[in-house]
């Protein structure tokens, strides 16, 4: 089961963290770069949470992806 405390609307990211932002979030997102969403958003009902875990994950996945472009 997932730990619900690991998930932070995308909407109130910058509340949270403030890199990157909302709008970088939003636009990873709906490009779905690297398989962002499939791998660190989930959806409940029409909200989409980032999973942070997941997202310090994909971040290190992908660092050499985006130190290439």
């Amino acid at each position: 089961m997932e730990n619900f405390l690991n998930l932070v609307p995308v909407s109130k990211w910058n509340t949270k963290f403030e890199f990157p932002s909302v709008a970088s979030i939003r636009q990873l997102i709906f490009y779905n770069r690297n398989n962002f969403k499939n791998q660190v958003i989930k959806t409940i009902g029409k909200r989409q949470y980032v999973d942070t875990v997941k997202f310090q994950e994909w971040i290190e996945e992908n660092n050499e992806v985006f130190n290439a472009n």
